[in-house]
């Protein structure tokens, strides 16, 4: 019988979670218990083995708690496979081999976006099988390397991990010679059991002639995620296939995590990839437009009918919250400092003119007295959500004062702070930290400041557009 046991550093209600998860089979003591652990809830195991209870929760061992839980065949189990020594356990997106009967860890063997989906151990226990996004083969034998993505070894082969991503649900069937996998539709691919090479596809009839979407290549990939790396809010970006402005990026984080899955697609020539991360920009939200439970790892369609606000989202996230180059560069108050011309779609004629006044953009033509006002056309450094941090560490005597003031100090905690810590900090908002930073230089005092506001607005001081 297994019994599920979980190891609880945090005192029951305590908020976080420190927990660490284990299994008994058959009443032996898991390798990573302490004796005086095990004995603890040994007793309370005998009572789910003999079946006097399936749950005990709480139980009190020297600074921690022991949750117990019987796996019976009714219940869900992260146990996704088994043989005679090992099983293969589950946990968020690892899968990882561990020994009987003392559940003594092995190796990871497997590392899946969206979590593992199903797994098989070798009748002889040379190698394991864990599929989800992609397939992995992983032998069973030293030195038990750790899986990890992009290395090349001994100890493993895969396929289908990235570029045309197969996206499996259930292992059907293996063989000496070969594996079988069912994938996302129904769809029944057949692999080699050596090298992992596709060997045969057979399509479903709903799957015939409705590939509308099909995969950019990992350069492809590289190049529309290029603006977001680099801190471009210029999305939609060029698509490296067929050379239109139409490729989109969305991001949907995790909850409480810096993971999550992105989507990259060309709504022209339906390029596309999917692919995870463990490095959610800090500044990212997710949108109110999509229903997560809609996204799908095969295809773009929930993100495509939101395709202009999910730019706008984007952009406007780089914008306010990122810390990038130039962010003036993207100002429309630089662009229309004098009045556009352009032909009215009214009457025709080349008397349209557009311009900027405060917030507002004012269309009007001079020929037919066609007209329409739109507001909220502020520039990037009024939306800016950064804070800046002025770090001084050396101020003059006859100074003090001027600078408390400038800090929101009095004098007096200023120098204890300076004798203290060796530096005082302010934290300000943009337009605060523009004056302050024209008051310390004026007062000639030597300060730090981070992120560099000049860096991100450098036609900030002294700009006049607004």
């Amino acid at each position: 019988m297994k019994i599920w046991i979980t190891k609880n550093t945090k005192k029951p209600g305590d908020v976080g979670t420190n927990l660490e998860r284990m299994i008994s089979f058959d009443e032996v003591k898991p390798y990573d218990l302490s004796n005086d652990e095990w004995n603890v809830i040994l007793p309370f195991i005998k009572k789910i083995h003999n079946g006097v209870a399936e749950d005990f929760e709480n139980i009190k061992a020297e600074d921690c708690w022991f949750d117990l839980h019987a796996l019976c065949e009714d219940r869900i189990s992260d146990i996704i496979a088994e043989s005679e020594h090992y099983y293969i356990l589950r946990s968020f997106e690892d899968a990882s081999v561990f020994r009987k009967p003392d559940s003594r860890f092995v190796a990871c063997v497997g590392d899946f976006y969206g979590d593992p989906e199903d797994a098989y151990i070798d009748p002889e226990e040379k190698f394991c099988i864990t599929i989800g996004c992609g397939i992995i083969k992983y032998n069973l034998c030293e030195p038990f390397e750790g899986y990890m993505y992009g290395r090349t070894t001994q100890q493993w082969v895969e396929t289908g991990r990235e570029g045309d991503i197969e996206w499996c649900d259930h292992i059907e069937e293996v063989t000496d010679d070969y594996i079988v996998v069912s994938l996302e539709g129904e769809e029944k691919r057949k692999f080699d059991i050596n090298t992992l090479e596709l060997i045969e596809t057979a399509l479903t009839d709903d799957s015939i002639g409705n590939e509308k979407w099909h995969s950019g290549g990992t350069n492809w990939i590289n190049l529309v995620s290029q603006p977001l790396i680099d801190g471009k809010p210029e999305y939609p970006v060029k698509c490296p296939a067929c050379d239109k402005a139409s490729c989109h990026i969305y991001i949907n984080r995790d909850e409480d995590t810096n993971r999550g899955g992105v989507w990259e697609w060309c709504s022209n020539c339906h390029m596309f990839s999917h692919w995870s991360t463990n490095s959610v920009p800090d500044w990212w939200v997710n949108s109110s437009f999509v229903n997560e439970e809609k996204l799908c790892a095969a295809d773009p369609e929930e993100l495509v009918q939101y395709e202009s606000e999910l730019d706008d989202l984007v952009n406007r996230r780089m914008l306010n919250y990122g810390i990038i180059d130039d962010a003036c560069h993207y100002c429309l108050h630089k662009e229309y400092a004098k009045p556009h011309i352009s032909e009215c779609p009214e009457c025709g004629e080349k008397t349209l003119t557009s311009k900027l006044s405060g917030p507002c953009m004012i269309t009007s033509c001079s020929n037919c007295a066609y007209e329409v006002v739109g507001s909220s056309f502020f520039p990037p450094c009024h939306t800016d959500e950064l804070e800046y941090s002025f770090v001084i560490k050396n101020v003059e005597k006859d100074k003090m004062n001027a600078v408390a003031k400038l800090l929101g100090l009095n004098v007096m905690t200023l120098v204890s702070r300076l004798k203290e810590n060796g530096e005082v900090t302010k934290m300000a908002k943009l337009f605060d930290a523009e004056k302050l930073y024209l008051a310390l230089n004026e007062l000639g005092i030597v300060f730090e400041v981070a992120p560099d506001f000049r860096k991100k607005f450098p036609d900030l001081i002294g700009c006049k557009l607004f």
